[in-house]
């Protein structure tokens, strides 16, 4: 459902937010004059030149896309130059009737405003960080009757599986599930194929054949047609388990050496099937070491400076944000953020994202302090949170 901003109350016309009014600015707006030197003298005049979000809205006052900015009024002057850098801001300021802006006290702030923007209205122009379009995905561990890689939109708390995720690149998991499911010769038919396995007893036995070819290639033990034990398999699960959650990386070193007998031998086929096994678990492997290494460090409060000697801290909780506090430099406010630290604490389970929007947040999480490496520094750990860290100088 495509959402309507009313452009008479500009101030209510976005929505609420999970970033406190410390460090967003009331929303303000124009109507655009279709002369374009008309439209750069007014936003000369209006906007101001600090970080912030902008949308465009139409005549039908649809909000019809958001971006954001570290300078809003130089990133509104490039949309009505003579040569826009993109055609696409040709297309918007042509179908627009009227702006919008919320100025905000960092860039890491407008980036999460955005998305929450996106999520909820849908602007028909944005691309990236729409719910219904390309979206993050998890890799599942179906530890069932016979285990296997699949992947899923969302996480479950069903104990027979395990996730891992998300992970942005559809396209790239799908790839990286079937050469984990041919490296450690797991399955890969519908969740509901009977398994027979080797050591089964049965009261007539019976001669069977396995389902699909790949047994006759050498990628599957065949658990459907007893060409194992059911702790073979098992194995081989633990195997694809122990690799998924970083601590055996060995099928790699295994994927290579394999390559390279191929390559020796002239089997240029085969080299290639174990060089690609080889890239899509290295990609992998290393995008699952970022989450890793994100949900170890971003577990913490994050000072962010706001308006009017204001201070957002962000509560991050094993790579998720929590909540945000604003506080100033009182006692009382001081004590808030305590307390509401001491609620985040309380549930100490893995913080699961529990809709698209909330995977999209994470994933702008991780990727800003992967960028900003300096701002890990910032982030001041739970036990070691205390009224003497929290009342850090701040910029207006």
């Amino acid at each position: 459902m495509r959402g309507k901003v009313l452009m008479q109350d500009p101030q209510t016309a976005l929505g609420n937010s999970l970033i406190p009014a410390a460090a967003r600015i009331h929303v303000q707006g124009i109507h655009l004059p279709k002369n374009r030197l008309e439209a750069r003298k007014l936003i000369r005049e209006k906007i101001p030149r600090v970080p912030g979000i902008y949308g465009y809205i139409d005549r039908s006052k649809r909000l019809i896309y958001v971006g954001k900015s570290k300078a809003l009024r130089h990133r509104l002057l490039s949309y009505t130059s003579k040569n826009p850098p993109d055609a696409k801001m040709t297309r918007i300021v042509r179908q627009a009737h009227a702006l919008v802006w919320e100025p905000i006290s960092h860039e890491l702030l407008a980036l999460l405003r955005e998305q929450e923007l996106i999520s909820r209205w849908r602007p028909v122009c944005n691309t990236q960080g729409q719910p219904q379009r390309r979206q993050p995905v998890f890799l599942k561990l179906d530890m069932n009757a016979a285990p296997f890689a699949t992947h899923a939109r969302r996480v479950s708390h069903d104990t027979t599986h395990h996730f891992f995720g998300p992970i942005a690149g559809s396209k790239e998991v799908g790839h990286a599930i079937v050469s984990m499911n041919y490296a450690f010769r797991l399955r890969d038919c519908h969740s509901k194929t009977p398994m027979n396995y080797g050591n089964q007893l049965e009261l007539f036995p019976e001669l069977r054949s396995p389902m699909c070819i790949r047994a006759e290639l050498g990628t599957c033990t065949a658990p459907c047609a007893g060409g194992c034990t059911q702790n073979e398999y098992e194995s081989q699960a633990q195997a694809a388990l122990a690799f998924l959650e970083g601590k055996d990386l060995s099928i790699l070193i295994q994927l290579q050496e394999n390559m390279f007998e191929g390559s020796q031998k002239q089997a240029f086929e085969r080299a290639a099937i174990y060089r690609n096994q080889f890239d899509h678990l290295s990609w992998l492997s290393r995008r699952l070491e970022m989450l890793r290494k994100a949900r170890k460090d971003l577990h913490g409060v994050f000072p962010i400076p706001g308006f009017n000697h204001q201070t957002v801290w962000a509560i991050f909780q094993r790579g998720t944000i929590q909540r945000m506090v604003a506080t100033t430099e009182t006692q009382d406010s001081h004590d808030q953020l305590l307390h509401q630290i001491q609620v985040a604490l309380m549930d100490d389970q893995q913080p699961v994202p529990k809709s698209t929007h909330e995977i999209y947040m994470q994933l702008i999480l991780m990727a800003w302090f992967r960028k900003h490496r300096e701002d890990r520094h910032r982030i001041i750990s739970f036990d070691a949170v205390s009224y003497t860290h929290l009342t850090l100088p701040t910029k207006a």
